[in-house]
């Protein structure tokens, strides 16, 4: 398998998943908190989200090159894992605008929020997606 979905493969899978959570979490705060008072709440949860994904994606490729030697060979994402990030994204992020509408929380909570329910989706449909039945037609 080549891609994001080859590096979560093996024995690596938790480090992976630490990597792509933690980095969401991270970076969704951290563009929270720079793009605080530029956008609405619901597309600033939808863009942090976004962020996150994309960076915890570039990340991973990073910290499993320098970890497996074999994962040199695994460049390009599926056209498959850029429509499950879309649907990660969107989700993480109106779900995160949910949790917090009520709440009276900072932009970075809400974008660390909105990252890590971005990573929690798209970990899972990798996971889905690489483990799901094979069925030819």
């Amino acid at each position: 398998m080549r891609g994001l979905v080859g590096l979560l493969s093996g024995p690596m899978v938790q480090v992976g998943l630490l990597v792509i959570i933690v980095t969401s979490i991270v970076i969704g705060a951290v563009s929270g908190m720079a793009l605080e008072g530029v956008f609405g709440e619901l597309p600033l949860a939808i863009l942090t989200g976004f962020l996150a994904i994309i960076a915890s994606c570039v990340v991973l490729n990073l910290v499993m090159k320098r970890l497996q030697k074999s994962a040199q060979n695994a460049v390009g994402i599926p056209a498959m894992i850029i429509v499950f990030s879309i649907f990660a994204t969107l989700i993480g992020g109106f779900a995160a605008h949910e949790i917090t509408r009520d709440l009276t929380l900072r932009s970075s909570m809400m974008g660390a929020i909105s990252g890590l329910l971005s990573a929690i989706l798209m970990i899972l449909l990798i996971l889905s997606h690489r483990s799901g039945p094979r069925v030819n037609l």
